[in-house]
């Protein structure tokens, strides 16, 4: 009967071994780090606590091998003292001395184990090093067995009685056999499923830099997308196993632009309709490009997410015009990153817009293009994150306040010049100004009134008196691209003027920037 209640209880052993190397092991489970060391840790720790609890031994610990098989070193162990782990984790067991004497080590190499019931027999054949151990460990009689895989050693397990006095036997060391092998699977399978994981996310960082060395302009916004978009999940504490799929979407979300042209992708100007038709077809292109990978388990969605971003709740997005719940929840957190990274960037079309206007622009597109709960993820998530280092890398740039913007505006204005009314019209306009095309001499400092409308807004007449602050004639070019004419500086706008063109500049400054490669 005690034969018996050993064979159950050494099942009940074998298969809560096999349960913990299986879901720990489970590629779904290492998706999360691609430190192998850490996951093996993990293993282990598991292994550890089932023998802890199914064997009829005081104390037990495992020995592996180094990557450069130079030395044992101690991994876990259960029955120590904190004193007597510290011993072990210090304790070099060196495997490249073919003379060494250490019985892990000769267990090691040999391939064998040992059973040895009274330490005093070996006195003459271990080295005072190997006997102090012991004495500082109060080892009297111990088993140590290989740990073996594939036919090579990768680390010793050993158990002892220091409490007990039962005394160790031939069975127990050929169970002990039996389980080292398993722990040995467990390892290796760990250590090719890392591999595994490390290849396919170096693949990833291939992809995204592909992209990226194309315009060094924009290298790297695929990588700042990943962390504003890990970071918006991190705010609404979406599972970790929906953050991984975010990551490699973010990192893959442009991709599609690689079949994009190097005239349109790296244009210093506005795009054309055309060219804008153009740049839109790289979402498309990726789920057509990213669809040939073989995504599996949590990843299958990635081509999905990654082409959508595009999208807008209102269905005025790309490419399918997909309209709120249609859209994918990743997708609309990727939207909010890659649209705030864009406009908070500096490209060859503009500077970085300032952080309050950045964030103004995102809320004033809640509900319309992006959810309001992803946009407040996001900003929290920046304010607590990013905000010295967006300060340190603009910090010798100077970036325009919102209200100096300037957007073009090709709409009729007319000003008072010696009693006389002069119809024109203006060429782009900030909240601080206007630039009225004409070809009559002003003189800077000249103060006129002026009328004019925006842009369907017809209807609506605005008044305001100004300042002539500069001027683009023949003898005297300011800005050369724009026509003859002068700039006005607003001087006493009202409150229904100002908000009305301060809307204005923000409404068609969006598009200036959207209808741009990010």
């Amino acid at each position: 009967m005690d034969q018996v209640n050993r064979n159950y209880n050494n099942a009940l052993m074998a298969n809560e071994i096999g349960q913990a190397i299986s879901n720990k092991a489970n590629f779904k489970h290492l998706e999360q780090s691609i430190d192998s060391e850490s996951n093996i840790d993990g293993i282990l720790k598991d292994v550890i606590q089932i023998l802890q609890k199914r064997l009829d031994y005081d104390r037990g610990f495992i020995l592996l091998a180094t990557p450069d098989r130079c030395k044992l070193a101690f991994r876990a162990g259960y029955g120590y003292s904190e004193k007597h782990q510290d011993l072990l984790r210090g304790t070099a067991f060196n495997l490249d001395n073919p003379q060494s004497k250490g019985m892990f080590v000769v267990s090691f190499h040999n391939q064998e184990p040992f059973l040895i019931n009274d330490l005093s027999e070996l006195k003459g054949s271990l080295s005072p090093r190997s006997l102090n151990l012991a004495k500082a460990l109060g080892v009297q009689s111990f088993i140590c067995c290989p740990i073996i895989c594939d036919g090579e050693a990768i680390g010793i397990l050993a158990v002892d009685n220091i409490r007990s006095k039962r005394p160790l036997v031939h069975s127990d060391l050929t169970l002990l056999m039996g389980i080292a092998p398993v722990i040995g699977i467990s390892i290796r399978n760990a250590d090719l499923l890392n591999a595994r994981r490390k290849q396919f996310h170096s693949i990833l960082q291939a992809l995204a830099k592909s992209i990226d060395a194309r315009d060094p302009m924009t290298a790297g916004h695929s990588e700042k997308v990943t962390d504003y978009a890990l970071g918006i999940c991190q705010e609404l504490e979406q599972p970790k196993d929906f953050c991984e799929m975010i990551r490699v979407a973010s990192l893959l979300h442009d991709y599609g632009k690689i079949a994009v042209p190097d005239a349109i992708l790296k244009k210093p100007g506005r795009l054309s309709s055309d060219e804008y038709q153009i740049v839109k077809t790289h979402s498309q292109k990726t789920r057509e490009i990213l669809d040939q990978i073989n995504f599996e388990g949590i990843y299958r969605c990635v081509p999905e997410v990654a082409a959508a971003h595009h999208e807008k709740l209102n269905g005025t997005g790309y490419p399918n015009g997909l309209k709120g719940d249609q859209i994918p929840l990743g997708s609309k957190i990727i939207a909010v990153a890659d649209f705030f990274e864009a406009i908070t960037a500096k490209r060859h079309y503009r500077d970085p817009m300032p952080l309050k206007v950045a964030f103004q622009v995102l809320r004033e597109e809640s509900g319309k293009h992006f959810e309001e709960e992803i946009i407040e993820a996001l900003i929290r998530h920046f304010e607590k994150n990013h905000i010295q280092d967006f300060k340190d890398r603009w910090k010798n740039l100077e970036i325009p306040e919102r209200k100096s913007l300037r957007v073009p505006c090709k709409t009729p204005v007319s000003y008072i010049m010696d009693g006389t009314r002069v119809a024109g019209t203006s060429a782009d306009i900030s909240a601080k100004g206007i630039f009225v095309e004409s070809e009559r001499n002003m003189n800077e400092g000249e103060k006129i009134q002026l009328s004019f409308t925006l842009p369907n807004f017809e209807s609506e007449m605005y008044e305001t008196s100004g300042r002539v602050a500069w001027i683009n004639h023949k003898g005297m070019p300011r800005k050369r691209g724009l026509p003859m004419g002068f700039g006005v500086e607003f001087l006493d706008l009202n409150k229904r003027t100002f908000d009305a063109v301060l809307s204005y500049v923000i409404a068609n400054h969006l598009p200036a920037l959207t209808n741009q490669p990010c």
